[in-house]
């Protein structure tokens, strides 16, 4: 189940309002969180004081707090006017605004000219000179990443390889936190916290960054000069399976905030339980896993109303979903009729296509021999196209109806998708996926 893409389509990223209290307490906890790896305490109280604008507190907390608002609220700007902007100075700023009036001062937005060791990190060795170029290799990535893979297996190399450069003295693991986000919020999804308040929050993040380093490490026997292609060839030799689920796992959580910030009517776990005829407990485990949109409010978990079916976790709220959504995953042919989504695979959709009435497959036959399908369950249009027959003929209301896998290419669905009577229904095919508008459908 995408758990991603269902999220994305109702955040509206627009629309958030930097001044909301609720989005300023997201970046108390993302500075809370991202300091505390830095072995730097900050407590509640302190950055409850700084969202009121009381600036008493130690430096490290004040600067990560005001740059992460700064660059966040520009990056939502910039998402608005779908800009991408990313450059070394993007980067050089970011650190010099984190390392603002502290010891360190001397040395913000710099890049380093000397040997480097990183904490926690033995796979690695990063490169002692042209960091100004490995940097430049770094941007280059950035966007061939973000072109190639998915939004959290490409931020888990991203960031892996910035960690590895680890441009500057200090202050790298906090730049690199912000600059994940900022890239984010630029791509249209929420700013992430990446835990790190336990020891086994912060080991994890280790270990999955340790386990990329592997790659990124082999890079760096090269020279900044490889061209993204060769990059992604090399990082890939590290394994960042662990990254990617941390990623994934905290872009739910953070999707999950931003959504329930507009939202003022929720069932508790005990109501929603009733509602679907589930055990309570059964509702908190589909909660952390991701497969219901939530927020925790005083130790409680609160589901919105408004999108308890969205990422159809049960049979009662499929079936409320087709009463009450747009589209559904089903295998029911009664359901078919109702409702349809399409699945994009490159250069071809994978459909199952439900045809309310038998007799106007006859009216196919520019690209579907029905007897020979009938016959046999499968039949092949120009030797590319493979059409298998489903389910059997019903005896109901739908006696005429079949339910077909159809593999047809996406101009040769748009030629049909309007003549004739049929829904387009469950698609569920290999990783990759990207969703479009087929018919009445409308995602």
């Amino acid at each position: 189940m995408d758990l991603i893409l269902p999220r994305k389509n109702i955040l509206k990223l627009e629309k958030v309002d930097i001044t909301n209290k609720e989005w300023l307490y997201l970046i108390k906890n993302d500075t809370r969180h991202s300091l505390k790896i830095e072995g730097i305490v900050a407590s509640e109280k302190d950055l409850k004081s700084i969202i009121k604008g009381n600036y008493d507190q130690d430096d490290e907390i004040i600067n990560y707090f005001s740059t992460a608002k700064h660059w966040y609220s520009y990056a939502i700007e910039l998402y608005k006017d779908n800009e991408f902007d990313l450059r070394k100075a993007t980067i050089r700023q970011i650190h010099k605004q984190l390392l603002s009036e502290s010891s360190n001062e001397k040395i913000s937005g710099g890049f380093r000219n000397n040997k480097v060791d990183i904490y926690n990190a033995p796979n690695i060795n990063p490169p002692e000179n042209d960091i100004e170029f490995w940097v430049e290799n770094w941007i280059n990535y950035v966007t061939y990443s973000l072109e190639k893979y998915n939004i959290y297996q490409a931020m888990a190399r991203i960031h892996n390889y910035f960690e590895g450069i680890h441009p500057f003295n200090d202050g790298n693991g906090r730049t690199g936190r912000i600059v994940m986000n900022y890239i984010l919020l630029m791509k249209g999804y929420p700013n992430i916290v990446i835990k790190g308040l336990k020891e086994s929050d912060r080991k994890e993040y280790y270990k999955a960054l340790e386990k990329g380093d592997i790659g990124v490490n082999q890079v760096f026997k090269t020279t900044p000069n490889k061209s993204p292609q060769e990059i992604d060839k090399i990082i890939n030799k590290g394994n960042f399976e662990y990254l990617e689920q941390l990623i994934k796992r905290d872009l739910i959580e953070a999707f999950d905030n931003y959504i329930c910030m507009e939202e003022q009517d929720y069932y508790t776990t005990e109501e929603l339980a009733k509602i679907l005829n589930k055990k309570q407990d059964t509702i908190s485990k589909d909660i952390r896993m991701g497969r219901l949109i939530a927020k925790k409010q005083q130790g409680k978990w609160l589901i919105p109303k408004k999108y308890i079916n969205v990422l159809n976790n049960s049979k009662s709220a499929m079936e409320e979903k087709i009463q009450k959504e747009i589209f559904c995953y089903t295998a029911k042919i009664n359901d078919a009729f109702n409702y349809g989504v399409g699945i994009c695979l490159d250069e071809a959709m994978d459909l199952m296509i439900a045809v309310e009435n038998q007799k106007l497959l006859k009216e196919l036959k520019d690209f579907l021999d029905i007897q020979e399908l009938l016959k046999n369950k499968e039949t092949y249009y120009n030797k590319n196209v493979k059409i298998r027959y489903i389910t059997s003929r019903r005896q109901n209301h739908n006696e005429n109806s079949l339910l077909l896998a159809i593999k047809i290419s996406p101009e040769l669905f748009k030629k049909i998708k309007n003549k004739y009577n049929y829904k387009i229904i469950v698609i569920q095919e290999n990783n990759e996926k990207k969703w479009i508008n087929l018919g009445a459908s409308k995602l």
